[in-house]
């Protein structure tokens, strides 16, 4: 079965004891959908697999499985391997964010407006600084991401956050890295 390199990000797993998704549970779900080479990043719901379908199909087929196995919704966003390396390798903050944990950027499930994006962020969101492109935003928080004015902005009712994903950009690059090997081994 030919395939191509896919991350798939769950959105808001083990965050709570209602929301628990074992790593090896998911790969056994992922292996059991007839994905390849599956392997996970740390327990929020990172998953790197070879897979044939499109990433939409991917998604919606990957959550109605974890959703069954698990007991609860399970919202699922799929990129493709290159796609996770552009967002990466972007530095629209000119690289001001030299902590990779202050830097994260929202994956969303679909592509957002900018003019509705900006209105939902403070005034003046200094000294954090946010960057909006058609499929993700990038927040840099210098004083920390639990305490940013922005994410919370974002993550308000109907906000672009609640329909999508965040991951930091140390995250990143270590899904893109788990991409990239060569026979991964799971991890949790």
């Amino acid at each position: 079965m030919p395939g191509r390199r896919l991350v798939a990000l769950l959105r808001a797993v083990n965050v709570g004891p209602t929301t628990q998704v074992p790593m090896a549970r998911l790969r056994e779900v992922a292996v059991a959908l007839g994905y390849r080479d599956v392997a996970t990043h740390g327990r929020s719901g990172n998953l790197v697999m070879t897979a044939a379908g499109a990433p939409a199909a991917v998604a919606a087929e990957l959550s109605r499985a974890i959703t069954d196995a698990v007991g609860f919704r399970v919202p699922v966003i799929v990129r493709t391997r290159d796609e996770v390396a552009a967002i990466a390798a972007e530095d629209p903050f000119a690289g001001r964010a030299e902590d990779p944990a202050r830097e994260v950027v929202v994956l969303l499930d679909a592509p957002a407006d900018p003019d509705e994006v900006r209105s939902l962020l403070p005034a003046d969101p200094a000294p954090e600084a946010v960057h909006i492109a058609l499929r993700h935003i990038r927040v840099w928080s210098p004083e920390g991401v639990s305490r940013s004015q922005v994410l919370r902005a974002l993550s308000r009712r109907g906000g672009p956050a609640t329909h999508g994903t965040v991951r930091n950009r140390r995250t990143l690059a270590a899904i893109l890295a788990l991409c990239d090997a060569a026979g991964p081994a799971p991890r949790d």
